[in-house]
């Protein structure tokens, strides 16, 4: 049996009723009867569904939110935090603005935009909490931010994409049952849910190579590639399909799949 078990939330853990399936409870509780650690492995907020799916996968250990930038127990108790570089920051506000895109602000457990939209309600229903609107260089001055994000419909990428970032990665993820939307996360350099897994297996004294990763998207490719055992959802990117082994479709059960696997090896 595998010690540890990272998942991803939306598309590996959350299908299209956005719910955790009976099944999928059965079969954490199964395995952490046995002594298996889940841990969620996701780019949500430190809050609102996020946290509470962390808490009833696993409430021993931390769990790695904001792509990567802040490991925290469930009770909120936060084991590490990467702050983003101020310069980076004022440079995605400038980008924004520029072009009219949606982006967000986050400190560990709340989040910042500039103004309402469609994207931005249709982000806050899916993570379960409201964002603050502000202004977003007030934000950089008077809080500690982790995380940026844009959100935004699929055309639009490109020109988020453009601009030419200093100390900071960007990653893609999935908008889960929205495919016209999809988000784009940015950390300080070097920071990811790769950097974040290993934090995690070092402090349990758990050797990567045993370890499983479970993900959809391509956001997700840091982890799975340093684990032992990376497993792709079925309706994940074609990109990591083509990478790693497959299990079923979120909404067949693929987690729960993975879960078994990860039993037996």
């Amino acid at each position: 049996m595998l010690p540890l078990v990272m998942l991803d939330v939306d598309g590996t853990i959350l299908g299209s009723s956005q719910q955790l399936s009976q099944a999928f409870l059965d079969k954490v509780a199964e395995v952490r009867g046995k002594g298996m650690h889940l841990a969620v492995c996701t780019g949500r907020i430190c809050g609102g569904l996020g946290l509470e799916i962390a808490g009833q996968l696993d409430g021993e250990i931390p769990h790695v939110f904001h792509n990567g930038a802040v490991l925290t127990y469930p009770d909120g108790t936060v084991f590490d935090a990467q702050i983003l570089p101020k310069k980076t920051a004022q440079q995605l506000i400038e980008h924004a603005r520029a072009e009219k895109l949606v982006l967000e602000f986050y400190t560990t457990n709340q989040y910042f935009v500039e103004q309402d939209s469609e994207l931005s309600q249709m982000h806050a229903e899916t993570l379960q909490l409201e964002p603050v609107i502000a202004n977003l260089e007030d934000v950089l001055e008077q809080e500690t931010v982790v995380r940026a994000q844009w959100t935004m419909y699929a055309h639009e990428f490109e020109r988020a994409s453009a601009l030419e970032l200093e100390g900071a990665d960007l990653y893609t993820a999935n908008a889960g049952h929205r495919k016209d939307v999809m988000f784009a996360s940015i950390t300080k350099t070097g920071v990811s849910k790769g950097s974040a897994t290993k934090a995690l297996a070092d402090h349990l004294g758990i050797n990567l190579k045993r370890v499983m990763g479970v993900g959809d998207s391509g956001g997700d490719t840091p982890y799975l590639d340093i684990v032992g055992h990376p497993r792709a959802m079925a309706n994940g990117d074609e990109s990591i399909k083509a990478k790693y082994p497959v299990v079923p479709h979120v909404d067949e059960g693929g987690v729960i799949k993975a879960l078994d696997q990860a039993l037996l090896l």
